[in-house]
């Protein structure tokens, strides 16, 4: 699934015996493009029936320091336990036993729950989606501007058609077409940077070549023309 929104929220539950004792937890993540402000805002609470123990967990519970630096900024969670977990809690109630088993059960499953759901989503979903937008919409303007070329060019019955010719681009009269091959070996071996720019001054050659009906003088100065005018 392609996610679109600069933020998500993940919801997770468990219950399971852990230590001889049942432990029963439920909560989200939240997660969004970009550090949390303020920053009393990022981080994971614990609630113990409703209660916050101590103030928001920056550390995500001791995630490991040196993974996902940038990330673990981004994101604020709430953990509910609805069973277990109060006999870890140290005796000013606004901390943990870092060591209680229950601590430890629920301080696993939160990192697996970054690392496999909120982190993953982050560093791939999201920028995936980013990154496929980014380049639907430039895939987008290259064919305006193409269109454009050709019925500036040629004249407005003139159309644009993407297909698999033999040549990157073929002018056809008849049917008041350009057909244009996007896959062609000339067009997709070229430079990722350049290959908008060589698919262009390819179309604007074979215009004025079709153009200059045969006269070499004649087909050098509207390519040149054309050059100087589209790119």
């Amino acid at each position: 699934m392609e996610y679109e929104l600069p933020y998500n929220v993940h919801p997770f539950n468990k219950t399971d015996v852990v230590d001889g004792r049942k432990l029963s937890f439920e909560g989200y993540i939240y997660s969004q493009h970009g550090s949390i402000y303020p920053k009393e805002y990022n981080g994971i609470i614990i609630r113990i029936r409703n209660v916050a123990i101590g103030e928001p967990d920056r550390t995500l519970l001791n995630y490991p320091p040196i993974t996902n630096l940038v990330f673990r900024h981004w994101i604020f969670g709430e953990i509910y336990v609805t069973e277990g977990l109060e006999e870890a809690m140290n005796i000013d109630r606004s901390s943990f036993d870092l060591v209680h088993p229950h601590y430890l059960y629920l301080q696993n499953y939160i990192r697996q729950f970054l690392d496999e759901v909120v982190f993953d989503y982050t560093l791939n979903d999201y920028y995936r989606a980013k990154r496929n937008r980014k380049t639907r919409v430039k895939a987008e303007n290259e064919m305006k501007l193409l269109k454009r070329i050709v019925k500036s060019e040629l004249g407005t019955a003139f159309d644009l058609q993407l297909s698999d010719a033999k040549s990157p681009v073929v002018v056809q009269n008849v049917s008041k077409r350009v057909v244009v091959n996007r896959k062609h070996p000339v067009i997709r071996r070229a430079p990722k940077k350049i290959r908008f720019t060589v698919e262009q001054i390819i179309l604007l050659f074979e215009i004025a070549m079709t153009k200059s009906e045969g006269d070499i003088e004649r087909l050098k100065n509207l390519f040149l023309r054309s050059i100087r005018e589209w790119m």
